[in-house]
C-alpha cells in the first residue's frame, strides 16, 4: 500500500480545488491500495474536438468501456455518460461525440473534461457477481468499511433486502471475518454451488476489507469523507473495481471534532455504590425530589449518610438539612428546575464537592433555547477535568434516575405505589436507557426479575452507554445487559460494539433494542432526550458483526431478557432443537421455525432423536397407555391425552437426547389430562425438571389469564417462560442463530 503516492494524488487534486477524484485518480487510488482495476486511457480535447486515435487502443481488448469525465457526475449511467463499445477507434470517436453532444444538452452537469477509456473486464452480471465496497466516517462508529450486492441494482436491493443481509459494515480497528456472515449473493459465489466450483474466495473479500480498513485508519475522516467502489466485479477469480468515487474533506483536511479530556470512569462507583448522598429539592411537601428521598430511604440507605440542601428547616424525613455543601460526597442529587442546574454544577466543580452528579431535569439540548445552558456545563466540566481530581462524573440531563441494589439506594421519581420495589431474588442484569419511562416500564412488565441495575442515562451530557459498559464489564455479578438507545453520542457506538464484543466473548449477554429508525423517529429521538437518531442500518450490521442481540420490538426485547436471564449458565453446544408439546398447532409452528434445510443452506435444524431416546419414549408413552396414538417423531406430538408423569418423562426424554443442543416444551394447560393449577404437582414436576437439567430449555404455556397462578409459580422459580408459542419459537431461533454466528467465529 503506498501512503505516499496517495498523498501526492490528495494534494494534487486539492491543488486544482477539487473536493472530487476523478474516475481516473480514483483508480489510481485503488491501484495504489493493491486493488485490481482495468487498463485505462484518458482522451482529451484539441481545440475543443475529441480525437482518439487506433494506435493507442492495441492494449486493449475487443470491447472496451466508454466514460464521459464530469467532476461531480456521480451517477453516469442515468444521463447516458458510460457505455460499452467495440475497440475501434471509428466506433469510439463517433460515439464520444455523440455522448458530448447529449450531455451539453441535459444541462445543469459539470462540463465534460474529457473521456476515459476502460478496459472491459469480462464477468456475468448475475446477483452476486458485483459488489460495493464503502469507506465512511460515521460520527457514532469511525471509520466504517462496508460491503453489499452492488451493480446497478444496488440502491433497488438496498430496498427490497433486510439490512442483515444486504450489509456487512466492520470498524477500522476489528477483523473482518467475513465468511462468519449472512450476506445474500455471498455464498452463491464463495461456495460449489449446484455442481460449480466457487467463483471467487472469501478471502479475497477479506483481503479487500482489510486493506480499506487500513486506508480508514489513515485517511477518514481528515482527509477523505467517503470512498465507493462500485461495482467490483468477480472476473477470473479476483474482484476488480470497475468504477470508483473519493471525495475529500473539505477545507485541505478536515479534523475530528476534540473530546472532552478523558473521563475518570473509576468514579462510577460512588455513583452506583455511594458512601454518601446529597439532593437538591427536596420540599416539605411532596414533589418530585422527597419522591427520590422515600425511594433511597426505603432502599436501606441510611439517614445520617444523607444530606438535604435547603435553607430554614433542620431535617427532613430524619434527615439533616444544610444551606450548602461543606464536604464532599459521592453522589450529589440535583431535583430542581433546568435553568438552576447551569450555575450549580458550576459552582460544585468550582469547589470540588463531588464526585458524581446525577442531573434530574430536562430542557438542556432537547429543548430549544437550552442549548446555552448545556454549553455551560460541558465548558464547565472541560475545565475541570485539567485539574488533579479531574472532575466528577454526570449523570443525565434529563433523567429519572437510577436504582442500584449493591448501592442500597433509588434515585427514581416515581412513587412506590406505582412502581413497587420487586421481591424476587436479584437478577444478574443491568437495564441501561436513555429513556426513563421505557427502564421503568420494563421494570413492571419483568415482574419476576429484578436486575442489579436499573440506570436511566437521559440525555448523556457526560456519562454514555458505552461508559456504563465499560465501567459494569468489571461486576462480574451483571450477566445481561438489556440496553435501549435512541442515538449513540460522537464514536461512542464505536466504543459500545467494541466492548459488547469483548462481553459476549466472556459468555455474556448484550441485548439492544435501538430507536429512532426512520426519519420521523429520528425527529421525536431528538424531542426527547437530544440524540440524533443514525443510520439504523449501520447499527444493526455493526451490532450484528460484534454478536449483540439486537431487538426488533419491545416485546422481543422483553423476550431475550428473560429468557437470558433464565437460562443463566446454560449455553446451547449446538444448534439442534427438540421440541414436544400435548397439541399439534405448537408442534406445526415448531416444525414451521426449525426448517432442516432453509434457502438451500444448511440453518438451525430439528435433532433426530438418537435409539436410546426413541426407545425410552415408547416405554413413557406404553405405561401411560397412549402408545396406540402417539407417533414418535420431532416435533413430538403427545396429544392432549398425556398426563402429568407422562408429559415430564417425555419431555425429560428430548431435553437429554445426546443429538438434542437446545429444546422448546409446549404446554396447553386447558386438557384435563394435566393438574395445572398454581399449587399444583405438576408445576412442581416442572420446576424440577428445569433444575435437574443442565441444557437450554424453555416452556410454552398457551393459556390465558386463568392460568396466570400456574405461570407465576414457574417463572418465580426461574423456569423460563412463553405465552405463545410462535413467540417462542422465533426467540428461541435468534438465540440459537447467535450461537451459531459465534461458534464460526470460533473456527476462524
Amino acid at each position: 500500500m503506498n501512503f505516499a503516492k496517495i498523498q501526492n494524488l490528495f494534494k494534487s487534486v486539492r491543488d486544482q480545488r477539487r473536493e472530487s477524484l476523478l474516475e481516473v485518480e480514483g483508480l489510481a487510488l485503488l491501484e495504489c491500495l493493491g486493488i485490481r482495476v482495468p487498463k485505462t486511457l484518458v482522451v482529451t480535447s484539441t481545440n475543443g474536438v475529441f480525437v482518439l486515435e487506433e494506435e493507442r487502443l492495441k492494449a486493449f481488448g475487443e470491447k472496451v468501456v466508454l466514460k464521459a469525465i464530469c467532476p461531480g457526475l456521480m451517477h453516469k449511467t442515468e444521463v447516458g455518460a458510460v457505455k460499452v463499445v467495440l475497440n475501434s477507434a471509428a466506433t469510439l470517436n463517433a460515439e464520444i461525440a455523440q455522448m458530448h453532444a447529449c450531455l451539453i444538452g441535459l444541462g445543469g452537469i459539470a462540463p465534460c473534461e474529457g473521456f476515459l477509456i476502460e478496459e472491459f473486464v469480462p464477468h456475468d452480471a448475475q446477483f452476486g457477481n458485483e459488489w460495493m465496497f464503502g469507506v465512511s466516517f460515521s460520527a457514532e462508529f469511525g471509520g466504517v468499511v462496508t460491503l453489499s450486492p452492488g451493480g446497478v441494482q444496488s440502491e433497488y436491493l438496498a430496498k427490497v433486502l433486510d439490512s442483515e443481509k444486504r450489509l456487512l459494515a466492520f470498524s477500522s480497528g476489528e477483523p473482518a471475518l467475513i465468511g462468519n456472515q449472512s450476506l445474500a449473493g455471498l455464498e452463491l459465489i464463495t461456495k460449489r454451488f449446484r455442481g460449480k466450483d466457487p467463483l471467487v474466495s472469501i478471502r479475497e473479500f477479506e483481503r479487500i476489507t482489510k486493506t480499506l480498513q487500513e486506508f480508514a485508519l489513515k485517511f477518514i475522516p481528515h482527509e477523505v469523507l467517503e470512498l465507493e467502489i462500485n461495482p467490483l466485479v468477480v472476473s477470473q477469480g479476483e474482484l476488480v473495481a470497475v468504477d470508483v468515487v473519493c471525495r475529500l474533506a473539505p477545507g485541505g483536511g478536515a479534523k475530528v471534532s476534540a473530546l472532552l479530556f478523558p473521563k475518570p470512569l473509576e468514579k462510577i462507583q460512588a455513583l452506583l455504590k455511594p458512601a454518601t448522598i446529597a439532593i437538591v429539592g427536596v420540599s416539605e411537601r411532596m414533589n418530585p425530589g422527597r419522591v427520590i428521598l422515600q425511594n433511597i430511604l426505603r432502599a436501606g440507605f441510611l439517614h445520617d449518610k444523607i444530606q438535604l440542601i435547603k435553607e430554614g428547616v433542620s431535617e427532613i424525613e430524619g434527615c439533616a438539612c444544610v444551606s450548602k455543601l461543606t464536604h464532599k460526597v459521592d453522589l450529589l442529587i440535583l431535583a430542581v428546575a433546568a435553568e438552576q442546574i447551569p450555575a450549580l454544577i458550576e459552582n460544585i466543580l468550582k469547589e470540588d464537592l463531588a464526585q458524581t452528579i446525577m442531573v434530574i431535569p430536562g430542557g438542556f439540548e432537547e429543548k430549544q433555547g437550552g442549548e446555552q445552558g448545556a454549553q455551560r456545563i460541558q465548558d464547565a466540566l472541560a475545565e475541570s477535568r485539567k485539574t488533579p481530581s479531574k472532575g466528577p462524573l454526570i449523570n443525565g440531563g434529563n433523567c429519572l434516575g437510577i436504582r442500584s441494589i449493591p448501592g442500597r439506594y433509588n434515585s427514581m421519581f416515581i412513587p412506590e405505589a406505582k412502581l413497587p420495589t420487586p421481591t424476587a431474588a436479584e437478577s444478574p442484569l443491568v437495564l441501561l436507557s436513555q429513556s426513563g419511562a421505557f427502564v421503568i416500564s420494563r421494570m413492571n412488565h419483568l415482574a419476576y426479575l429484578n436486575p442489579r441495575y436499573s440506570i436511566s442515562i437521559g440525555n448523556q451530557m457526560d456519562l454514555t452507554a458505552g461508559d456504563y459498559l465499560e465501567a459494569l464489564e468489571r461486576d462480574l455479578e451483571v450477566k445481561v445487559f438489556g440496553v435501549y438507545v435512541e442515538g449513540f453520542r460522537p464514536l461512542d457506538g464505536l466504543k459500545f460494539v467494541t466492548i459488547a464484543k469483548r462481553l459476549i466473548a466472556q459468555g455474556r449477554q448484550v441485548i439492544l433494542y435501538r430507536s429512532g429508525r426512520t426519519s420521523a423517529g429520528a425527529a421525536a429521538c431528538a424531542s426527547h432526550t437530544a440524540s440524533v437518531a443514525g443510520d439504523y442500518p449501520l447499527t444493526k450490521a455493526m451490532c450484528h458483526e460484534a454478536g449483540v442481540l439486537l431487538a426488533e420490538s419491545f416485546e422481543d426485547f422483553e423476550d431475550l431478557l428473560r429468557v437470558q436471564v433464565s437460562l443463566g449458565a446454560r449455553k446451547s453446544s449446538g444448534v439442534r432443537l427438540g421440541a414436544v408439546s400435548n397439541a399439534g398447532f405448537e408442534c406445526v409452528a415448531f416444525a414451521d421455525h426449525f426448517s432442516t434445510h432453509h434457502g438451500g443452506f444448511e440453518s438451525i435444524a430439528l435433532a433426530h432423536f438418537s435409539e436410546t431416546t426413541l426407545q425410552a419414549l415408547q416405554g413413557v408413552f406404553k405405561k401411560a397407555g397412549v402408545a396406540g396414538i402417539v407417533d414418535i417423531h420431532n416435533p413430538l406430538d403427545v396429544t392432549p391425552m398425556c398426563g402429568d408423569e407422562a408429559f415430564i418423562e417425555a419431555a425429560r426424554a428430548v431435553i437429554l437426547d445426546e443429538e438434542v443442543d437446545a429444546a422448546i416444551v409446549g404446554c396447553v394447560p386447558l386438557t384435563p389430562a394435566l393438574s395445572t393449577s398454581k399449587d399444583s404437582g405438576f408445576a412442581q414436576a416442572v420446576i424440577e425438571l428445569w433444575k435437574s437439567t443442565a441444557k437450554p430449555w424453555v416452556l410454552v404455556v398457551e393459556g390465558g389469564a386463568t392460568y396466570d397462578g400456574f405461570v407465576g409459580t414457574l417463572a418465580a422459580a426461574g423456569v423460563p417462560i412463553f405465552r405463545n408459542a410462535d413467540r417462542a419459537a422465533r426467540i428461541l431461533r435468534l438465540l440459537l442463530k447467535d450461537h451459531k454466528k459465534l461458534e464460526k467465529q470460533g473456527e476462524n
